[in-house]
């Protein structure tokens, strides 16, 4: 993370991101294939103010066999779990002024607070990298060089008085791996030592997390149990041998030749670069656990690896015209198909994920050949070239959890069922039509739902507010998507996305969906029927972190009562000429606020002078042909408004005031 160089970026480097937009971005850019910057391209050095470059030249290669997903961190213990598993953690840092003082004089003393009459000077984006129970700090990696405090790291206490550690700003990133490594079969045997553990000489290359994702167990796990045998968590094992406990998921004892983790396979989630940045839906959600797996052994195991070879082909016959995968029946020999890239396998054998890339050009699979791969869990068919229509018979896959096939160029309409589903997306196939169908209501296990950018038409069905699971409604940009927003979906009391913008819906905004209390994010945005007032009861929107209302037909004055909208972070309303009456000085109270816009709408007055003492993230303000606007800014704005990254830095936002009557800064 790079330090600000004014207070009011506060946790930003040069992009204006949150912790929380940095890691969406870093989530977003991964999975499209292009990665951003670490300490591989922009090493860690003495330079107090070195740049943040975005545009990683020297990509780590590592990066590239698996995704990443990002979660937010509530309280301290869930900050020490994710640092022994993943390694560390980002949080948002109080710098109080007599902080550099305090460590230019003690290196390595713990900071326990603040002395009286000091003030923050910045809130800083830092790395949580350790800690220490016995005496209750934390050990963190700063920005500032290897010149302050201990070589670039610095002690803070357990305590909120330091600043550290705010759940509403402390995430963590993990990383899981496309394709689990297989180990070599002979290092497994029984441990005599301790009964129902197993030992594994470990090779030259092999280290710690390697061997805990392979085999399903954490890093803490591993450590635990070989206090002793393995001294650095970071080093290479190199043919010490170590014990493994609690890897056999089926309960087997024994038979540790063709033994491996029979770990849940997380359903596969859709991302698109152009999905809005602060989306929360990029974390993983909770997901139903696979069916129960039995081993298979013997004549049977042999039977069902042939029929699903068999399935294998028969997909890629469909599947590939362009004769780009490279499977053949003798490399998927017993069971051999498991180790192609485009296929993921639980512990008996049995295909859990299908994900092939490129373009392949053909059909979707034909639903016999899919219904011989009995665990499949997880189909990604996305920017396969495939065309088409969804075979109805797809929703008696029964075992089936995630469905993605966005990027293609899908014809016909969606078919009325489809089963068990948790995940479907359907994304970016601009000649699927028809309608959404109302009759999927009965599919409970439904959590995400993602169909932007296609040829969708008719209403937004009230029948789906019995879908209580659902997290995340993705339908932007289907142009022929009409009616209103159903009140009825009050009922959906999960969400935290609902994408609806460029459609062509009509009518007011729900005044119920007030109690959508875990909705962090809504677009609503370039439907030009969509009208009438700002609810005041969205007030309720506790987790309400952005808003987009640009281009519809809203009127009215801007609800005082959002100022208990305290997680806003960007509230754009810009175009609805109806929006009138006064800037409200309650909503000073919103100091989460970075980006406002209510440019080209019939506001009048002055800008409260509260504003500028409460909106203390404010970097973006937009008021523009708002004719009778007047008076001038606070002078507390005056240092925090800048332009996007494509203006200079540090260049004002005077723009901000054109065609009012703003005089300036006062």
């Amino acid at each position: 993370m790079c330090k600000g160089t004014e207070p009011g970026q506060e946790r930003s480097c040069s992009t204006n991101w949150s912790i929380k937009s940095g890691m969406i971005t870093w989530v977003e850019l991964t999975r499209a294939g292009k990665y951003p910057v670490t300490e591989r391209c922009l090493p860690y050095n003495p330079t107090s103010r070195a740049r943040c470059s975005y545009d990683c030249q020297d990509v780590d290669p590592r990066l590239k066999l698996g995704k990443f997903y990002w979660q937010r961190l509530q309280d301290p213990s869930e900050m020490q779990d994710h640092i022994r598993q993943f390694g560390s953690v980002v949080t948002r840092k109080e710098e109080w002024t007599d902080m550099k003082s305090f460590f230019k004089n003690n290196s390595m003393g713990v900071y326990s607070g603040p002395c009286k009459g000091a003030n923050v000077e910045l809130h800083h984006a830092v790395q949580v990298v350790g800690y220490n129970l016995e005496d209750q700090f934390w050990i963190i990696k700063n920005s500032w060089g290897t010149s302050f405090a201990e070589g670039g790291f610095f002690r803070v206490a357990f305590n909120s008085k330091v600043g550290a550690g705010n759940p509403d700003d402390t995430y963590g990133l993990k990383f899981v791996l496309n394709k689990l490594p297989t180990l070599p079969k002979q290092r497994l045997s029984p441990s005599k030592a301790r009964p129902g553990c197993w030992e594994y000489r470990a090779r030259p290359s092999d280290f710690v997390s390697r061997v805990a994702d392979t085999f399903g167990l954490s890093i803490q796990q591993v450590l635990q149990d070989n206090i002793g045998r393995i001294p650095e968590p970071d080093m290479f094992l190199s043919d010490r041998t170590i014990l493994l406990c609690g890897i056999d998921g089926n309960g087997q004892q024994g038979g540790g030749a063709d033994l491996r983790a029979a770990t849940t396979p997380t359903p596969w989630l859709p991302l698109s670069i152009s999905t809005p940045l602060n989306a929360g839906g990029y974390s993983t959600p909770a997901l139903a656990p696979a069916p129960s797996r039995r081993r298979l052994a013997g004549p049977d195991a042999r039977v069902a690896m042939a029929q699903q070879l068999d399935a294998l082909m028969a997909i890629k016959a469909s599947i590939d015209a362009q004769g780009s995968l490279t499977w053949t029946r003798e490399t998927g020999a017993n069971g051999g198909y498991c180790k192609w890239d485009e296929i993921e396998c639980d512990d008996s054998g049995n295909v859990i994920i299908l994900a092939p890339g490129g373009l392949l050009g053909g059909t979707l699979p034909p639903v016999d050949a899919l219904q011989k791969l009995p665990r499949l869990a997880n189909l990604v068919l996305r920017e396969n070239g495939l065309k088409g229509t969804l075979p109805v018979e797809y929703r008696g896959l029964v075992n089936l959890a995630a469905f993605g096939c966005d990027g293609n160029s899908l014809t016909g309409t969606l078919p009325p069922d489809l089963g068990g589903l948790e995940v479907f997306d359907m994304g970016f196939n601009p000649r699927l039509s028809g309608t959404l169908p109302p009759e999927w209501s009965g599919m409970k296990s439904l959590q995400l739902l993602f169909i932007p950018e296609c040829s969708l038409n008719g209403p937004l069905p009230k029948s789906w507010a019995a879908l209580t699971d659902l997290h995340n409604i993705t339908l932007y940009n289907n142009l022929r998507l009409s009616g209103t927003l159903p009140s009825e979906w009050a009922a959906l009391k999960k969400l935290t996305m609902v994408d609806t913008s460029n459609c062509s819906l009509s009518g007011p905004l729900p005044k119920t969906w007030g109690g959508l209390v875990d909705l962090d994010y809504l677009s609503v945005a370039f439907n030009a029927k969509v009208s009438g007032p700002l609810p005041a009861e969205w007030s309720a929107m506790k987790s309400l972190e952005r808003f987009d209302g640009q281009a519809c037909a809203l009127s009215g004055p801007l609800p005082k009562s959002w100022a208990a909208l305290t997680n806003l972070q960007q509230l754009r309303l810009y175009n609805n000429q109806g929006l009138s009456g006064t800037l409200a000085p309650e909503w000073a109270a919103l100091t989460k606020l970075e980006w406002l816009d209510v440019t080209n709408n019939s506001l009048s007055g002055p800008v409260p002078p509260s504003w500028g003492s409460g909106m203390k993230r404010l970097k973006i303000l937009e008021l523009y042909d708002n004719k009778r606007l007047s008076g001038c800014l606070p002078s507390a704005l005056n240092k925090r408004l800048r332009l996007a990254d494509t203006w200079p830095e540090g260049s004002l936002l005077s723009q901000t005031w054109d065609r009012t009557e703003i005089t300036g800064f006062c």
